[in-house]
């Protein structure tokens, strides 16, 4: 279908009095200055005239003209009543001429106290091809020869490109050709990546979506991380209960007690073997005594080498701390000396200027002498105007304010370079004492770090105040006080028996637990076992997902490809990963790089005439194309359609048909 604009009769619609035109079958050129009504009259009238809406798709605007209540500003008041409003347009629609005309009419309801007539809103009119019709009719006349919901976007540049990307998007995946699963999964499998993929077969084969076969795979990964979980607290716990015990020690030292137990039982008949006991003892204990002695000279000897090691330690951190504060003094004294030039500086930009507000104040000053050879000099500076004045016959006291005001324009240029360096000087001036301010703060903190050293030198070590030389001493006395039980003959102590037979009954408890302990660690190697196993599922449910989302990505490289083949100039990205690596559907329309949000207008041309052209052959719907603001672009793309280039000309006070 093919539509063509053959006329236009606007009358007090919008902004616009009164326009009529008649139209090129191809190409036409609308100038007027910015807000006379070039957009109003091919644009909104139009489309109100056809569809009730202006041409951005609204339905309630100021159809009506508003009073202008304020000239200067160019605010609109209250709207002007009683004016004859309509909008008539003729169409060559595939070769049938046909007349739409629609008329809104002021209704009134009453008066008010005053007399004035109250008014009560709009009523409309409709004419097809002359004769009045039914809104209906003329509603079912106009649905069967335009489409309301395609005419804005083929007939606009901008207009698509202002949708929100969603429905962009699903009107160019409706232009796509078919690029399903199975043609992606075709194609993979005749790639080294083939091993990736080929889990998905089953899937292709049932035709489940992509995105079904994800959900399932992270449900299934989901119950694995459940399981997997689970195992964790498991082990911790089986393993908390393990005892640590060294049971082959338990079990030698239940034979020793056992072993000293049947000497004490025999003891008691024989005092002989008593005393031979009491001798191995003695000596094993002297033995002790003897190790323990050799251990504290040692740990002494350690300390010694570890105290006078810490105390050069600190001499070195105290001689860095002193090359610091010499390095952290000379940068402040740098410091201040850098800023003590930028004030300099400053003072004598600061005399500059006012130098220049005087000589500007002396050349505003100055007045025109016609006698006064100066003045023809401040004339002759200027070579432009000197040849004005040969060309136009000026007046010598117009050329001396032109020259006036180039030597004020000059004087006034270096004023402001003066100010800008005073700015700059003012900035650094700021920042270097910002950054002296920093020194200062560092050299007190380092002053009192340095001063918190003292005097270093090696003090005589207190043995007593080291816990393990005292831990050491310690079992050294007891062993020795352990001696003096030798000085007497010795006895059986029944006593000592029954610490004997307790310690033994001890030993047998704990030994008891090395069944359960054996136990215990099967369960926790089961465990790992089954968190191994699901922690394997974890991953492969994952490289899945990521295979699945790469399968996605193809296909939808693929899809984006088939839709900017369409195109000539546009490229439109469909697609986005989002900062965790999803894929998300987008739709940014782009030439050469650069998106359509931040393209310049004849870019945006370009971008908006390649759409239409090819939406048009799509839908095989061609009407005919506003360009807003084609003085931007010099040579548009080719077009199948009827051109109407809206250019911004400021000579033009009215809508003018060129």
């Amino acid at each position: 279908m093919r539509a063509i604009l053959e006329s236009i009769t606007v009358k007090n619609f919008m902004g616009v009095e009164e326009f009529h035109a008649n139209f090129d079958t191809v190409e036409n050129t609308i100038e007027a200055a910015n807000g006379v009504g070039k957009t109003t009259t091919l644009v909104h009238a139009p489309s109100w005239c056809m569809f009730g809406t202006d041409g951005y798709g609204n339905s309630k605007f100021d159809l009506k003209p508003l009073e202008r209540s304020n000239d200067i500003t160019g605010e609109f008041g209250k709207r002007i009543e009683g004016l004859e409003t309509f909008v008539e347009v003729t169409y060559d629609i595939d070769g049938l001429k046909v007349i739409f005309k629609k008329e809104a009419i002021d209704e009134y309801s009453g008066q008010d106290e005053a007399g004035n007539k109250i008014l009560k809103g709009l009523k409309y009119k409709y004419y097809i091809d002359g004769f009045e019709v039914k809104a209906t009719e003329y509603k079912a006349k106009i649905d069967a020869m335009f489409d309301v919901s395609k005419f804005p976007m083929l007939s606009q540049t901008s207009h698509f490109m202002l949708l929100h990307w969603e429905k962009q998007r699903e009107f160019l995946m409706q232009m796509t050709p078919d690029v399903t699963d199975k043609k992606t999964f075709d194609k993979l499998m005749q790639t080294e990546q083939k091993s990736k993929f080929e889990f998905l077969a089953p899937f292709i084969k049932k035709n489940i979506a992509m995105s079904d076969v994800k959900k399932r795979a992270k449900s299934e990964e989901e119950k694995a991380v459940i399981e997997r979980d689970k195992t964790t607290p498991a082990i911790v716990e089986n393993t908390r209960n393990i005892v640590s015990l060294d049971f082959k020690k338990i079990a030698a030292e239940m034979a020793s007690y056992e072993a000293d137990l049947a000497i004490l039982k025999e003891a008691e008949t024989n005092p002989a073997i008593l005393a031979e006991a009491n001798n191995s003892e003695r000596a094993e204990i002297e033995k002790q005594i003897n190790s323990l002695n050799d251990s504290l000279f040692n740990i002494k000897n350690t300390i010694t080498k570890e105290v006078n090691g810490v105390i050069q330690a600190k001499i070195n951190e105290k001689e860095r701390r002193g090359n610091d504060l010499m390095l952290l003094k000379t940068k402040i004294e740098g410091t201040e000396s850098k800023i003590a030039e930028k004030k300099k500086e400053l003072s004598e930009t600061e005399t500059a200027i006012e130098k220049r507000k005087e000589e500007y104040a002396n050349v505003k000053a100055k007045v025109f002498d016609a006698g006064s050879p100066k003045c023809s000099h401040g004339f002759h500076a200027c070579a432009a105007l000197k040849e004005k004045f040969e060309n136009d016959k000026f007046s010598l006291a117009e050329a001396f304010e032109k020259g006036r005001d180039a030597e004020l324009a000059i004087i006034n240029d270096a004023g402001k370079r003066l100010h800008d360096k005073k700015s700059l000087l003012k900035s650094e001036i700021s920042l270097l004492e910002n950054t002296l301010e920093g020194y200062k703060f560092d050299l007190t903190t380092l002053t009192e770090q340095y001063n918190s050293f003292g005097e270093l030198v090696p003090s005589v070590i207190n043995f007593n105040e080291w816990p393990s030389v005292n831990d050491c001493q310690k079992l050294i006395d007891e062993k020795v006080a352990s001696l003096s039980k030798f000085q007497t003959a010795p006895s059986v102590d029944n006593s000592k028996i029954k610490e004997l037979e307790e310690k033994i009954t001890n030993c047998k408890i704990e030994l008891s637990k090395e069944q359960k302990n054996t136990e215990l660690k099967a369960r926790v190697k089961e465990l790992e076992k089954d968190k191994l196993k699901y922690s394997d599922e974890v991953a492969m449910h994952r490289r899945q997902i990521i295979a699945i989302d790469e399968f996605v990505a193809i296909q939808m490289k693929d899809v984006e490809q088939a839709v900017n083949a369409l195109f000539t100039n546009i490229k439109f990205k469909l697609f986005e990963k989002n900062g965790v690596g999803n894929i998300e559907n987008k739709c940014i329309a782009m030439l050469d790089g650069v998106p359509y949000s931040v393209a310049s207008y004849s870019q945006k041309i370009v971008m908006g005439l390649d759409f239409i052209k090819t939406a048009s052959a799509f839908l095989n719907m061609y009407y005919p194309v506003s360009i807003d603001n084609r003085e931007s672009i010099t040579v548009i793309p080719k077009m199948d359609t009827q051109i109407f280039n809206l250019k911004v000309n400021p000579e033009r006070k009215q809508v003018t048909l060129c």
